[in-house]
């Protein structure tokens, strides 16, 4: 990941392959938690339990956690449910 909003911000809108929040918009994929909101390069068909890295890092600050697959209804791979099941 490599643009970050540090701190904590309302996520305004989003559509068109994108997000808007802090005045800002971004395009893609954002991956938003208690110590900011990050750019996420991931392909939703190929998730990994290590793309959930800093989600898990940060799991005691986390109070509801929604994943967003895209156009199309999906599920996680099994082995990043059973990973994030894991960690409680």
């Amino acid at each position: 990941m490599t643009a970050h909003y540090p701190g904590r911000a309302v996520i305004d809108s989003y559509g068109a392959g994108g997000f808007g929040f802090a005045g800002m918009s971004h395009r893609g994929a954002i991956m938003a938690l208690p110590s900011g909101i990050y750019a996420w390069t991931v392909n939703p068909a190929a998730l990994t339990p290590a793309d959930f890295a800093m989600v898990l890092a940060e799991k005691t600050e986390i109070d509801l956690f929604l994943i967003g697959m895209g156009p199309e209804m999906a599920r996680p791979p099994k082995p990043v449910r059973a990973a994030l099941e894991a960690a409680g």
